[in-house]
C-alpha cells in the first residue's frame, strides 16, 4: 500500500497549544463584564435603599422639628400662664397683708382713739438722746418696745417724759427685759397690757 501524501511537520515542529487565545480572552472579558453589571446593580440597589432611608430620615427629623416647635410654643405659653398666676398670687397676698396693716392702723381699739399715728407722734414728740428706739409693735391690745439706750437709768426716765401724753400716759409695762451689749450699750424690751381709759 502506497501513502499519496507525506507529512513534512514533525510532532516537534508544532507549537504548543497555548490557553491564551483569543476566545478564551473574548470569554475571560465577558466574564469581567457581567461581573461587572452585578455589581453595578448591586450598588444600584443599595445606593436606591440607602436614599430612600435618607429621604424618609429627612421628613422625621423635619416632623420632630415642627413638633418641638409646637412644644415649645405650648411651655412658653404655659410659662407666661405660670408667671401670671405667681404674679397674680403675689399681688393678692400683698394687698391681704396692707388690708390687715390698715385695719391695724385704723383700729381704735388697738391703739385707743390716737390711731396709729397719734402713737407715733407721741414717740416722735418725746425722743431722748440717750435711747435708741428701734421698735415698736401693737399686737393684740399690748405694745412691745424694744431698743438701745446708753444706760439703764434712762429707760425709766424716758418712760416718765410721757405722762402729759394722750396714749403712753395710761400704759402699764408688765415685761422689761434689759441686756449689755458688747459696745457698753443696753438692749433694752419692753411690753405692756392697752389699757382702756378708766382702767388705770
Amino acid at each position: 500500500m502506497t501513502k499519496n501524501r507525506i507529512n513534512l511537520l514533525n510532532d516537534e515542529l508544532k507549537m504548543a497549544s497555548s490557553w491564551l487565545n483569543l476566545t478564551n480572552v473574548v470569554k475571560a472579558w465577558a466574564v469581567v463584564f457581567f461581573g461587572l453589571c452585578l455589581l453595578s446593580f448591586n450598588n444600584y440597589l443599595s445606593y436606591s435603599s440607602l436614599e430612600k432611608e435618607y429621604y424618609q430620615s429627612k421628613d422625621n427629623n423635619q416632623r420632630l422639628q415642627q413638633q418641638l416647635k409646637q412644644q415649645q410654643n405650648l411651655l412658653s405659653i404655659r410659662t407666661i400662664d405660670s408667671k401670671r398666676i405667681n404674679e397674680l398670687s403675689s399681688l393678692k397676698l400683698q394687698l391681704t397683708s396692707k388690708q390687715s396693716l390698715l385695719g391695724q392702723l385704723t383700729d381704735h381699739n388697738q391703739v385707743q382713739i390716737t390711731g396709729f399715728t397719734g402713737v407715733m407722734t407721741e414717740f416722735i414728740s418725746h425722743q431722748d438722746t440717750e435711747i435708741d428706739l428701734r421698735h415698736i409693735a401693737i399686737i393684740d391690745g399690748k405694745i412691745n418696745l424694744s431698743g438701745l439706750a446708753n444706760n439703764a437709768g434712762s429707760i425709766p426716765r424716758w418712760l416718765a417724759s410721757f405722762s402729759g401724753s394722750t396714749f403712753m400716759a395710761e400704759q402699764r409695762f408688765s415685761y422689761l427685759n434689759l441686756a449689755a451689749t458688747q459696745n457698753r450699750k443696753i438692749q433694752f424690751s419692753l411690753q405692756s397690757n392697752i389699757l382702756k381709759k378708766g382702767n388705770k
